[in-house]
Formats: structure tokens, sequence, C-alpha cells
């Protein structure tokens, strides 16, 4: 019997399919622990698996991505590098957090492997560091976060704009 970890967003989309996952595992004879904020604690114990509150970071609701749009593109505010600066400080500051709570309820959960959504902040390297077995596991269709589509399916874009989007890795249709 292996101790499971797994780490998931928090999103319906991502954790349905990690708990029916999960489901199959624990039938199976492993012991499944779901790493996730305290707001799906009743959830995650409901469903017969132990659970491990994670603080995670302030809502990131005001952080925008680049919207999608038709036609030529708007140009960009005045202040888009204060705008990147603080997209990246904020990402910086909320993987930072991840990597402190995640380090240490892992640790203490004494877990054999995780089990993780691919858009899971810090998971791949919370499992380099633990030197834990992990299998990062697509719960939607594929992230190639480094795919380019050809320009000419792409809007025009200012170059602020295609920097932002190089940064952030968001691709514009």
């Amino acid at each position: 019997m292996a101790r499971l970890g797994v780490l998931s967003y928090q999103g319906a989309g991502h954790l349905n399919p990690l708990i029916a996952l999960s489901r199959e595992l624990v039938s199976r004879g492993h012991h499944v622990t779901f790493f996730l904020s305290r707001e799906l604690e009743s959830r995650i114990r409901e469903q017969g698996f132990g659970f491990s509150p994670i603080d995670s970071p302030a809502d990131i609701s005001d952080i925008q991505s680049t919207p999608c749009h038709a036609g030529p593109a708007p140009q960009p505010a005045s202040g888009w590098i204060e705008n990147t600066r603080a997209r990246l400080n904020r990402l910086d500051q909320e993987i930072g957090v991840y990597m402190r709570e995640y380090l240490a309820a892992i640790s203490a959960a004494g877990i054999d492997a995780l089990l993780m959504g691919e858009i899971t902040l810090a998971g791949p390297t919370v499992a380099e560091i633990l030197r834990t077995p992990y299998f990062v596991i697509s719960t939607s269709m594929p992230h190639n976060f480094g795919w380019q589509a050809p320009p000419t399916l792409l809007p025009h874009r200012t170059w602020q704009e295609q920097l932002q989007a190089r940064i952030f890795e968001v691709t514009i249709f």
C-alpha cells in the first residue's frame, strides 16, 4: 500500500478527474491525501481521502491575462512595464508560498509518490527537492506552454504585447 499525495488546481475540471482517479487507487489499497486549501477540506474528506491544508496565496483574480480580441490590437496602457513587473512579482510570491507549504506538508505526511495536475504551481519542483516520484496528469486538453501559433493566425500585436505574451506564455487567437 502506497501513500500517495495529490496536488491539484482547485477548479472542478481539474479536481474532479483527480478525485475519480484517487477513488480507484483507494479501491486498490492505497492511501491518498490531497494537499489543498482549507475551503475544500470537507469535500475531500467526504470522499474518504486524507487531507492536508495548504495555505494558498491571496486570490489572483486581479491578474488579468491579455484578452482575446478580433481586429487590430489595442495599444497597451502606458504602465505596461509596471503591470508586467507586478504580475511577475505576484507569480514569484505565489510560487514561494506553494513551495514552503507543499514542502512542509508533504514531508510531514510521509508521501511515497505524488500525483499532480499539469498546472500545479511548484509541484514538480517540490517533488524533485523531496526526491519523491511524481506523475503529472493532464485533466484537460494538454497545455503546451511553449507552443506558438503561426503568425498568420495571430492578430497584430505591439512589441509590448508580444513580450508580455512570451513572459506569461499566453497565446492569443
